[in-house]
């Protein structure tokens, strides 16, 4: 088994370059979209590229990115965020896994360590943990449809769906 190596934060992270990896890519490709010029996202947070936050040392990022940057982005981003969704004591099938990236990805690894969801999946209880997906549909206290969608998404994938596109 083959893997890919992405720097982040100093360190050295594994994620594996199958299945549960290309997923939730494609999850956050698909729902947060390419913008290579920052924008404040519906959290008001400064963003770029699928979804970054730019942070306070990351002054280079406020001129914008290639393509080929936000691609970079997305995958270190990605990295920490299938970690921190795989990192629940056990083994996950890969469209949960991808899932779960995804929702990390999108909420930020704060908000996941405390979560309803992730105490579920902690305990096995899988079907609650699918109908907690639901529960993040909302930026700034309103509920986005982009959030709604995104959420049945990744509902569907934790479910075991197979992937459509």
């Amino acid at each position: 088994m083959s893997a890919l190596t992405v720097t982040a934060w100093g360190g050295g992270m594994m994620i594996d370059s199958g299945g549960a990896a290309f997923l939730a890519a494609a999850i956050i490709r698909k729902h947060e979209g390419l913008r290579l010029a920052p924008y404040f996202c519906p959290a008001g947070k400064l963003t770029v590229g699928y979804g970054h936050v730019i942070l306070p040392h990351e002054v280079d990022l406020r001129a914008g990115v290639t393509a080929e940057e936000a691609e970079a982005l997305m995958l270190r981003d990605l990295a920490w965020a299938l970690y921190a969704a795989r990192d629940v004591g056990r083994v996950l099938a890969g469209g949960q896994a991808a899932a779960l990236a995804s929702l990390v990805f999108n909420i930020g690894p704060e908000a996941w360590r405390g979560s309803t969801i992730r105490r579920m999946v902690m305990a096995g209880d899988m079907a609650g943990a699918a109908a907690q997906f639901s529960r993040w549909n909302k930026a700034g206290g309103k509920v986005l449809p982009g959030l709604v969608a995104r959420r049945a998404d990744e509902r569907h994938y934790f479910e075991g769906d197979l992937w459509i596109g």
